[in-house]
C-alpha cells in the first residue's frame, strides 16, 4: 500500500485505493455520464492547481477498461508522481468528482 503524504480530493480521508477500487470508482464516474481525465504531478500542494494532463479527456466511454489502461500507462511512465482522476459534468460545465488514484511509494 502506498504511503499517503497528502489528504485531498474526494477520498482524501481514506486509505489509498487498490486497482480494483480505482476501477470501481472510475466505472461509477462513467455511469454518472461524466467525461474522465487523468492528471499527474510530483508536487500535489493543494494551492497548486497546475497538474499535467495525461492525454485528452475521455468522452462517451461505457467501460472503465480504457481508462484503467491509460491510468496504468501513466503510472508506469510516472511512478514517482501522484495521479488524479477527474470526472467532468457537461451539464454543469465543471468538475463533478476528483480523486487521487496513485501515490508515489515514498
Amino acid at each position: 500500500m502506498a504511503i499517503r503524504s497528502i489528504n485531498q480530493g474526494t477520498f482524501g480521508f481514506l486509505p489509498a485505493l487498490n486497482d480494483t477500487q480505482v476501477r470501481e470508482q472510475i466505472q461509477w464516474v462513467i455511469d454518472q455520464g461524466y467525461a474522465v481525465s487523468l492528471e499527474y504531478t510530483d508536487n500535489p500542494d493543494p494551492r497548486d492547481n497546475l497538474w499535467r494532463m495525461w492525454g485528452l479527456p475521455m468522452f462517451d466511454l461505457k467501460d472503465a477498461a480504457s481508462i484503467m489502461y491509460e491510468f496504468e500507462a501513466c503510472r508506469k511512465a510516472y511512478p514517482d508522481c501522484y495521479i488524479k482522476i477527474n470526472g467532468y459534468d457537461a451539464a454543469r460545465q465543471g468538475q463533478a468528482v476528483s480523486f487521487i488514484g496513485h501515490w508515489p511509494a515514498a
